[in-house]
């Protein structure tokens, strides 16, 4: 099941990466799909005991995550997309909160690596930069990792 999880995690952080690069937006409806499909997966292992994980661990703890970012947004709008506090709330209900916490950590990494980079161009620091191709880079690092 965890390598069903993570092809799931993978098409999802790729459309998102995608069309937060070409339109600077993150759509609803692929994480709707992606969270629905990782919800499937948790009560089908409840129902059989694939895993000893309860639903309070899978499904509750990524999404009150979740939404303590898109709180965040709502304070701070200029920093953040309320779009990226879906995608957490949907990636953390995919592969689970550490892992999710860990592919955050990489993202917010090397986004801040590639804003100081940038920092001393042309445009400076007013630029936006798309965080969804930093999650899926953190995400594809925790891949090739093996954690």
């Amino acid at each position: 099941m965890r390598q069903v999880r993570e092809m799931i995690a993978l098409i999802m952080l790729s459309i998102c990466a995608y069309t937060d690069l070409r339109e600077r937006n993150i759509y609803l409806m692929p994480l709707i799909i992606s969270a629905s499909g990782a919800a499937a997966i948790t009560l089908t292992d409840l129902a059989f005991a694939f895993e000893k994980r309860t639903l309070f661990h899978w499904l509750l703890i990524p999404a009150a995550a979740g939404i303590l970012v898109m709180l965040c947004v709502r304070m701070k709008r200029d920093h953040i997309g309320i779009g990226d506090g879906y995608m957490t709330a949907a990636l953390g209900m995919i592969i689970g909160t550490g892992r999710c916490f860990l592919t955050v950590t990489a993202g917010l990494a090397a986004a801040s690596l590639y804003a100081a980079l940038t920092a001393f161009s042309k445009k400076g620091l007013r630029r936006r930069i798309p965080f969804a191709p930093f999650i899926m880079a953190g995400y594809m690092l925790l891949l090739f990792n093996g954690s």
